[in-house]
């Protein structure tokens, strides 16, 4: 079992091997949800797939824990708790409300237009936590302004489009609010448990949002589908948040929440290839300005003067 996560209130080095491996490992997973997830599209309703996936990740995450638990009894080592409270919370604001937001939003929002709201989270989650941060704004504008040229063949406006633009807003907003109560709140909590839980109640709201707004759609799982539902919830899933929510505990929210732009730009990326279409201009332009002001935003001193 590794070593207990511990809370650093000032980090002043650079990310480390292990923390940058875990930023990379998480922005390719969370980069290449859209494969798995297009594909159990074709034969699955979309709060079905929601739902079965974060029950697969909730199983998953709960046999880590348990494996996890027998193996701190044996060795007589201290067992954290999950803080029940806290888990049950982040189920709703940090997996099941935002999921549901979005999915509501597609079709009401053109997709760059959503991204590129998606792509305030670290905005958002700096100005929810009210720690000072200086020099932080002209580096999220820049990240933000590369993911727009990154997404932005895909950006279209329309006062049609008000109700999807709400809809994402509060997505984002929901997540962001999500990063600063984990980051406050699950320093002392055993993070795998905790994603179980998270994971369970989730599944449990989206399979009730299924029932009530999905019955009579078409439903047929294949072996496609089922491989599908693994990824989603086993690698995308139960296996990363609880990743995420170590490297919360180890950098501000609104640092971590960068991955998020590393994210859209694996996902455009992988598009490219797939659909055979060379990089554009803003594109590759925009590729670099997220590279380079990720790096700058985890490289800077880290002081959480302002922070509980």
């Amino acid at each position: 079992m590794a070593r207990p996560f511990r809370f650093h209130l000032v980090s002043s080095k650079p990310m480390k091997l292990s923390t940058a491996s875990a930023f990379v490992v998480i922005a390719l997973l969370w980069g290449s949800a859209w494969i798995p997830y297009s594909a159990a599209q074709e034969q699955l309703p979309r709060f079905w797939i929601c739902a079965l996936s974060s029950a697969i990740a909730a199983l998953f995450a709960t046999a880590l824990a348990s494996v996890g638990f027998l193996f701190d009894r044996r060795h007589s080592r201290p067992r954290r708790s999950a803080n029940s409270t806290p888990s049950f919370l982040l189920g709703f604001t940090a997996i099941a409300l935002p999921q549901s937001l979005n999915l509501w939003a597609v079709g009401r929002v053109s997709p760059g237009l959503a991204l590129l709201i998606f792509a305030l989270l670290p905005l958002a989650a700096l100005l929810q936590s009210g720690n000072e941060a200086p020099g932080a704004l002209p580096k999220l504008a820049i990240g933000v302004g590369g993911v727009a040229m990154v997404v932005s063949g895909g950006i279209s406006t329309s006062p049609g489009q008000i109700a999807g633009v709400i809809l994402t807003m509060l997505g984002t907003a929901s997540s962001a609010f999500s990063l600063n109560y984990a980051r406050r709140n699950l320093r002392d909590s055993d993070l795998l448990t905790s994603c179980a839980i998270q994971y369970g109640l989730a599944a449990l709201l989206l399979g009730v949002l299924s029932f009530a707004t999905e019955r009579g759609q078409f439903v047929h799982i294949g072996w496609q589908t089922v491989v599908s539902l693994l990824v989603l919830g086993i690698a995308i899933g139960g296996e990363t948040r609880p990743i995420y929510y170590w490297l919360l505990l180890e950098f501000e929210a609104w640092r971590v929440a960068s991955i998020e732009w590393i994210v859209i730009l694996v996902a455009a990326l992988e598009s490219a290839f797939f659909l055979r279409i060379n990089p554009s201009t803003p594109l590759v332009i925009g590729g670099v300005l997220i590279v380079l002001t990720v790096i700058s935003v985890f490289r800077a001193r880290s002081n959480l003067r302002g922070e509980a």
